[in-house]
């Protein structure tokens, strides 16, 4: 849907271009905020010049059409804050851009120059959109999609935003995009990229603003900027990821002769790397029917021993991980070397904090160490989840003999209730 003022000059010429350069795949109107009058003269003139005739294009209202019935919403002259309040629905659908094009009858001299260079304006603009369409980064038709943000959209998210797009397989997507908005991407960031084989010459920087936090489910901050995201942008750290991987920046360092472009360069591979391990071999996410945490004071011995465990016997529709209500340390060796004694390896676990992590993205939530009171207060949603579950297994740190006596007896309780969680699932399926 384009959309201007009165649907009678830059919506209707971007209505033209996109009904001549579309593919069978792609609809289109064009409607006036404020209500339909006439197409203008001027447009018509300067289209039929360019070979499309918008002679007999209705001027309509955009009362007359329903925001839902359209993925992707362009308004043409600048005046997106007119569908505030109570037409904020069409700033909400999948896509929603400002593409703010002169108004050709207000500054035209009389020679339809004007109209001219807003005709092809508005051309470039909608060949864009088209191939963004073609072949677009990011979107539904992908299991992840990862948003990259750092300040202006201009060197490390763009940078970041490439190598995930040179290194994901078919089920990530990638956006990258500035907080306070976008401005060009950097001439050395481009450079320093092309050295490592990864051309980002042609990238869009792009404002946060153009895009919906609830098209992602995993957001990084490249620059250590989480902070501007509090407030009313805070969806943003809401999703089922966020992290913020307070990268260098390099135009502010850069001594001059690309080597600090190249060293966050290089960090941030490494990082996009890390990322995409991680969803290879996600343990837990909506890809599964039934998420499980096991919870403990610090994820280091009972709840790392139940999570081996559910990663083991588990079949392909039941996710886990676990946390600490406190925090995470590390996982205790008494707990490894049980584990492999039979057959579990849970050295390579890392001991994560409940705090990384959000209560409504799992169904299942399992206190290992009778430490539901804890969850009380601010942290009840996790006890409020579909099943709660306080499994109270004794703390072998601190009752063991020192022959892992009790680290194995523990272990063979919380394998024995793994069994009974998964025997209750597949009765319940």
């Amino acid at each position: 849907m384009f959309l201007c003022n009165h649907n009678s000059c830059r919506s209707q010429m971007a209505d033209g271009w996109l009904r001549t350069l579309r593919d069978a795949n792609v609809g289109v109107a064009s409607a006036g905020i404020v209500g339909g009058t006439a197409v203008k003269e001027g447009a018509i003139v300067v289209m039929k010049e360019a070979g499309v005739d918008i002679s007999s294009y209705s001027s309509d209202a955009m009362a007359d059409f329903k925001p839902e019935d359209f993925d992707i919403v362009i308004s043409c002259c600048g005046c997106g804050s007119k569908l505030d309040g109570e037409h904020e629905a069409w700033k909400k659908q999948r896509v929603f851009e400002d593409w703010n094009l002169d108004d050709p009858p207000a500054i035209d001299p009389g020679d339809l120059s004007a109209y001219r260079r807003v005709r092809d304006e508005g051309k470039a603009k909608v060949e864009q959109l088209l191939a963004s369409l073609k072949d677009p980064t990011w979107g539904p038709q992908y299991k992840h999609n990862v948003m990259f943000l750092c300040n202006h959209n201009s060197c490390r998210s763009q940078m970041a935003d490439g190598w995930l797009r040179t290194l994901r397989d078919a089920n990530v997507g990638v956006a990258s995009a500035g907080i306070v908005g976008g401005t060009a991407v950097k001439e050395g960031a481009i450079v320093v990229m092309k050295e490592a084989g990864v051309d980002i010459s042609s990238y869009s920087s792009d404002a946060m603003a153009d895009f919906k936090p609830e098209d992602f489910d995993i957001v990084i901050s490249c620059c250590g900027c989480g902070s501007k995201l509090d407030g009313e942008h805070e969806a943003w750290k809401k999703q089922r990821v966020f992290e913020d991987w307070n990268l260098d920046d390099p135009p502010a360092i850069d001594p001059g002769d690309l080597s600090a472009y190249r060293r966050v360069r290089d960090e941030g591979k490494a990082k996009v790397e890390q990322l995409l391990a991680s969803l290879k071999d996600s343990t837990w996410g909506p890809q599964y029917k039934h998420n499980v945490m096991f919870l403990c004071n610090h994820n280091s011995c009972r709840s790392q021993m139940a999570d081996g465990w559910l990663r083991t016997l588990r079949d392909a529709n039941v996710g886990v991980a676990s946390a600490g209500i406190v925090g995470g340390t590390a996982v205790k060796e008494g707990a490894i070397v049980v584990m492999k004694e039979a057959g579990v390896d849970i050295s390579s676990y890392s001991s994560d904090a409940m705090a990384d992590f959000k209560p409504e993205d799992f169904d299942i939530v399992i206190s290992c160490c009778g430490c539901g009171s804890k969850l009380d207060g601010e942290h009840e949603a996790w006890k409020k989840q579909r099943v709660f579950e306080d499994w109270n297994l004794d703390d072998p740190p601190a009752i063991d003999p020192g022959d892992l006596s009790a680290y194995r007896r523990v272990r063979d309780e919380g394998k024995a209730k793994v069994e009974q969680l998964l025997a209750s699932l597949k009765d319940s399926a």
